[in-house]
C-alpha cells in the first residue's frame, strides 16, 4: 500500500513501510492524524466505504475517490483516457464525456459527418466537412450518455474516441 506524505510544501507518494521495520510508520493523513485520511493503491484494494471524509487514489486509473460514509464517490480522474479505434457508421453511447476524431485517409470526395445527441441513432450534425479530393478530418466533443457516430460514404476512414477521466 502507498500513502501520501506532506513535506517541504509538497505532497509525495511513498510506499508504506511496515511498523515493524526500521523507518516504518502507521498510515497518517495529511493533517498528521492517525487513520489513513488519504491512501493510494490499485482500485481492487480500496477498502469498503464507511468512514466519511477519507480519500482513496486509484493508482491504476488515476481516479480520486471520496468516502461519504456509505459509498465511494469519484471526484477527480485522469484528464484523458486511452485512444480507442472505432468503426464508421456505427452508433456508440459515451460512458464519459469525450472527443471523437475522424480522418479521411483517401482522396475520394464526400461528406464527413459527426453526429451526437441523446437519441439513438443520433440525428444532430455537430461537425461536417465536405471533402473534394483532399485529405482531412473532423473533431467534435460528446457528452456523457449521449450517442454518437461518424458517417462517410467510403471505408477509407479512421475514427478515434478518447474518453475524459470522468
Amino acid at each position: 500500500m502507498a500513502v501520501f506524505i506532506l513535506g517541504g510544501g509538497k505532497v509525495t507518494l511513498a510506499l508504506h513501510g511496515s511498523t515493524h521495520q526500521v523507518g516504518g510508520s502507521d498510515v497518517l493523513d495529511l493533517r498528521g492524524l492517525q487513520g489513513g485520511w488519504l491512501t493510494a493503491d490499485v482500485i481492487g484494494n480500496r477498502p469498503a466505504a464507511s468512514k466519511r471524509d477519507r480519500y482513496f487514489y486509484a493508482t491504476d486509473s488515476g481516479a480520486l475517490y471520496w468516502d461519504n460514509g456509505f459509498t465511494w464517490v469519484m471526484i477527480a480522474a485522469a484528464a484523458l483516457g486511452d485512444w480507442v479505434l472505432k468503426l464508421v457508421d456505427t452508433v456508440y453511447q459515451a460512458a464519459t464525456d469525450g472527443v471523437v476524431m475522424a480522418n479521411n485517409n483517401s482522396l475520394l470526395g464526400g461528406s464527413l459527418l459527426g453526429l451526437t445527441d441523446s437519441s439513438t441513432p443520433p440525428t444532430v450534425v455537430r461537425r461536417q466537412w465536405s471533402i473534394s479530393n483532399a485529405y482531412g478530418g473532423i473533431t467534435f466533443t460528446v457528452k456523457k450518455n449521449d450517442y454518437w457516430k461518424v458517417t462517410y460514404p467510403y471505408p477509407m476512414l479512421s475514427v478515434w474516441w478518447i474518453p475524459s477521466g470522468l
